[in-house]
C-alpha cells in the first residue's frame, strides 16, 4: 500500500527512529528514544490510532505513522493502559477542534 512505501521510504532516509528504543508519556505526548536520538509527539499530533495483532499505528497524517510493538508492553495491562492513554488524549484533541 501507499502508507507502507512511505514509512518504508522514511525508514530508508534515516527519518524515523528504527531499532531499539524507549517510550516515554509525558502530559505534551510522547517520546521515542534509542542511542541516536529522539522524537517527540505531541498528543494533539495523532489523528488516528490504529493496530494489528502485533503493533499500534499512530498517525499523525495520512501517509505518516508511529508504529509502537504491542510485545513492547510488559503485559496486557500495561498494553491496555497504554491504548486507553491515546484514545483519551485523542478525544481531548477533538474537542479542542471544535
Amino acid at each position: 500500500s501507499r502508507i507502507v512505501k512511505n514509512i518504508r521510504a522514511a525508514e530508508e532516509n534515516g527519518q524515523t527512529i528504527t531499532g531499539e528504543y524507549t517510550l516515554q508519556e509525558t502530559s505534551d505526548g510522547l517520546i521515542l528514544k534509542n542511542k541516536s536520538g529522539e522524537v517527540k509527539i505531541k498528543w494533539k499530533a495523532i489523528g488516528i490510532l490504529g493496530e494489528d495483532e502485533e503493533r499500534f499505528y499512530l498517525y499523525i497524517s495520512n501517509e505518516m505513522a508511529y508504529i509502537v510493538p504491542k510485545k513492547a508492553f510488559a503485559d496486557e495491562t500495561e498494553l491496555s493502559e497504554f491504548k486507553q492513554k491515546v484514545e483519551q488524549n485523542m478525544k481531548k484533541r477533538d474537542l479542542e477542534l471544535k
